[in-house]
Formats: C-alpha cells, sequence, structure tokens
C-alpha cells in the first residue's frame, strides 16, 4: 500500500510548497552535511553452496556514509514551522557471512548502495525572550526513503513510505546566518527483493528500519530578518 500512495504523497508536498511558503513570516534555506548511521541489518538470506548443499546465513547492512541535502523552511510563527527536506547518503552495502567475511569488501565496486531521503514535517520551536540568538526545535512528519546505486540494480520494492523525527538547534552568528546542528530518525519498512543475485543469493524480506541522520548546516534567512 505505500508504495503506491507515497508518489502521491510527495506530488502534494510539492503543490503545497508555494501557499506554505506564502504565509510564512520567514523563509530559511539550510544546506548541510552529516553522516548516515543504520540502527540495524536490512534483511538477511541462507546462501547454498552449488555443489556440497551447504547453507550459510548472510545478513546485509548498510554502512556509515557521508550525507549531502538541503532543507526549506518557512516559519509560520516564533514557535510552528514547516518544512520540505532533501538528503543524499553516499554508501556501500555489507554483505556479512557467518565466518565474519563481507562478501561486499571481497568483490569491490560491486555494493555501491547509496540512499536518499525526501522529507516534509511539522516543525516547533524555542528561543527565550529576550532573543539570545539561539534556539531549539523539533519535528515530525511523512518521508520517502529510496535505496539506489549498484548493489539494487536488480532489485524490487526499494523506495519505501514511512515517518521522520527529528531534534535540533540553531546558534545564530548574524541576523542572516546561523548554525544549526540535527538528529534526524528515518522510520520506514524495507521490503527488498533480490532473485539469484550472484553476490547474495535471493532476498525477500520486510524488516522496520531505523535510519539516524546526525548532521550541521548553514542556516541562510531569506526574509523575515
Amino acid at each position: 500500500m505505500a508504495k503506491r500512495i507515497w508518489p502521491l504523497v510527495v506530488l502534494l508536498t510539492v503543490v503545497s510548497a508555494g501557499p506554505l511558503a506564502a504565509q510564512a513570516t520567514s523563509i530559511e534555506f539550510v544546506p548541510y552535511g552529516g553522516a548516515l548511521l543504520t540502527m540495524g541489518d536490512l534483511a538477511g538470506a541462507t546462501l547454498v553452496d552449488t555443489v556440497t548443499s551447504e547453507e550459510t546465513a548472510l545478513t546485509l547492512r548498510q554502512k556509515t556514509g557521508l550525507v549531502l541535502g538541503g532543507r526549506l523552511v518557512a516559519w509560520w510563527s516564533r514557535t510552528v514551522g514547516w518544512e520540505f527536506g532533501f538528503a543524499y547518503a553516499l554508501s556501500t552495502m555489507e554483505a556479512k557471512v557467518e565466518d565474519g567475511r563481507d562478501r561486499c569488501g571481497e568483490a569491490g565496486g560491486q555494493c555501491n548502495a547509496n540512499v536518499w531521503y525526501t522529507s516534509s514535517k511539522i516543525l516547533l520551536r524555542y528561543a527565550p525572550r529576550p532573543y539570545r540568538g539561539w534556539q531549539v526545535f523539533g519535528g515530525a512528519g511523512l518521508a520517502v526513503t529510496g535505496h539506489v546505486g549498484e548493489f539494487w540494480e536488480e532489485g524490487e520494492a526499494l523506495t519505501d513510505l514511512g515517518g521522520v523525527f527529528n531534534v535540533g538547534a540553531s546558534l545564530d552568528l548574524s541576523r542572516v546566518l546561523a548554525i544549526r546542528i540535527d538528529v534526524e530518525d528515518y522510520l520506514y519498512k524495507f521490503e527488498p527483493t533480490l532473485k539469484d543475485d550472484p553476490l547474495v543469493g535471493s532476498v525477500e524480506t520486510s524488516k522496520l528500519q531505523n535510519d539516524l541522520v546526525i548532521s550541521a548546516g548553514l542556516v541562510i534567512r531569506l526574509s523575515g530578518v
């Protein structure tokens, strides 16, 4: 079901971006960089030796990777805002068997496995009065997660609808610029399907995923300063 409705969610977000921004008291653009940390295995599989018929357990895990992204933030008041974000994580896959060997590490360049995220969320913030140049905030909303790269070229069902939660803080450098720190948690159900892959065999599973993105960015206030 999620696979069918996520394109509509993205379309509605893009269409609504104009009216949402038009009602804002201030608008910010935030380019950022950070790290992707996955909290569990993506999938498990069983390898069968074609000669001995011996079975070997294998687990797939996303390695920690560099994340680059951007956010458009529209604040409607001192406390409530809306944010649209996009992030792309440069990563590789780890395919570990029972004896500790990483089949992806042995295969070299066949395990490129990047991840992208797009999200729409409501933000709530707190800043002291009188204002002292800092604020903290939290948010929640919908997110779409996509798995791309050489490792998934033969895969199916690699894009999933889920939720995103985040907390963060910002510190002003000037009226126009600020430093912003975020921790985002992307939750989604990943349902990959691989058939007779030469590296990992056949994989078909459904698992709840928990991806953390820790980032630092530069807030550029486009209006309302």
